[in-house]
C-alpha cells in the first residue's frame, strides 16, 4: 500500500517543494523521505502519520478481521507506504521467507562473495559499532525480562547448551574435542609465567618433554617423555597454594580444587605418576625444584 509521490513531494499544508527542502534539511545525497519527516516535524509539529491521515483515511489491517489500523513505513529514499498486515498474518512475507532459504542461498544471494561492511572492524574505527556497543553497554535490563529470558533459554529446544544437562559421554567427548584443537593450535592458550619459566628449566636440564599432554579427557601441562611423568604447575592463586591460602575461598578456586582432586585420583588409579610444582617454589624456589627434577633423573 504505497502512498503516491504527488501526495508528500510537494507539501500540501506550505506548497514547499520536496527538492527545496532537501536543500535546507541535509542537501544532496539524503533521503527525501527523511527530508520530509524532517519537515513536518520541525515546521508543522506533526508527524508523517498525522500528515497522511489529513490526505485520507488510515487503512485496516489486510486480513479483515482484527480491524486494527497499519503503521507507516519508510520505503528507502523515495517512497512511504502503509503496512499491509497489523496482526502478522502476513502469508506473503512467510511464503517469500520460505523461498528464501532455498531460493536465496549460494550465488543466488545478494551478498554471494562480497564482504560484510563491518568485516575486520571493531568499535575502536568505526562509529557505527562504537553507537551500537555503548547503546549495548548502557542497557537496563529489568527483573521481569531475565526471568521471561531464563524460561525462554531452557524451553529452546536447539541450543543444547541452554538448560539441558549432558552425559557424562557427551562431556567427555566435548572435553576431547577442546582438549585436540588445543594439542593442533586451533586453540591457542596463553603460557602462565610459571609454565614457561618450568619449560626453560626443563630444557636447561635436558630434559625431553610434551606441553599439553592428553590422557583420557585430562590435560597435563608436561609430560617427561623419557621419564613417563606427568607434570602440573600451579598457580598460587588459582588453585590455592596452602602457603597463603588456608581453603579455597573464591569460585575458582574452588572449581580449580575440585578438578584437582579428580585429576589427581585418575592418576592414581591409572598408575600414573604426577607430580606437582607451585608457582611460588617456580619463581622463588628454583633451586628446590631443580633438584625434584634431578632425583627424577637417578
Amino acid at each position: 500500500m504505497t502512498i503516491e509521490k504527488k501526495d508528500w513531494h510537494t507539501c500540501i499544508l506550505c506548497e514547499k517543494d520536496i527538492k527545496d527542502l532537501s536543500k535546507i534539511y541535509g542537501g544532496s545525497g539524503i533521503y527525501y523521505t527523511k527530508v520530509f519527516s524532517d519537515h513536518l516535524k520541525n515546521d508543522h509539529g506533526i508527524s508523517p502519520e498525522e500528515y497522511f491521515e489529513k490526505i485520507s483515511e488510515r487503512p485496516l489491517c489486510s486480513c479483515g478481521e482484527c480491524k486494527k489500523v497499519v503503521d507507516l513505513v519508510w520505503k528507502g529514499k523515495n517512497n512511504f507506504s502503509w503496512r499491509k498486515y497489523k496482526c502478522g498474518k502476513n502469508d506473503g512475507v512467510k511464503k517469500w521467507s520460505k523461498w528464501a532459504k532455498h531460493g536465496r542461498s549460494g550465488e543466488n544471494n545478494p551478498m554471494y562473495g562480497r564482504d560484510s561492511w563491518n568485516k575486520n572492524k571493531t568499535k575502536y574505527d568505526s562509529d557505527i559499532i562504537m553507537k551500537i556497543s555503548q547503546k549495548m553497554t548502557n542497557r537496563h535490563i529489568s527483573d521481569i525480562t531475565k526471568q521471561r529470558q531464563s524460561k525462554s533459554a531452557k524451553a529452546r529446544k536447539i541450543h543444547g547448551h541452554t538448560g539441558h544437562r549432558h552425559s557424562e559421554e557427551s562431556k567427555n567427548k566435548m572435553r576431547i574435542a577442546t582438549l585436540n584443537a588445543i594439542k593442533n593450535g586451533k586453540m591457542p592458550q596463553t603460557k602462565t609465567k610459571c609454565h614457561i619459566e618450568m619449560a626453560k628449566i626443563l630444557n636447561d636440564l635436558n630434559i625431553s618433554f610434551e606441553e599439553e599432554f592428553m590422557v583420557s579427557y585430562w590435560s597435563f601441562d608436561f609430560y617427561l617423555n623419557d621419564l613417563d611423568i606427568l607434570i602440573e604447575v600451579d598457580g598460587d592463586y588459582f588453585h590455592s597454594n596452602p602457603l597463603f591460602y588456608k581453603k579455597p575461598k573464591t569460585k575458582t578456586q574452588k572449581i580449580n580444587a575440585s578438578r584437582d582432586k579428580k585429576k589427581n585420583e585418575f592418576c592414581k588409579t591409572n598408575n600414573l605418576t604426577l607430580i606437582r610444582f607451585w608457582e611460588h617454589d617456580i619463581h622463588n624456589n628454583r633451586e628446590d625444584v631443580i633438584c625434584r627434577l634431578e632425583k627424577l633423573l637417578m
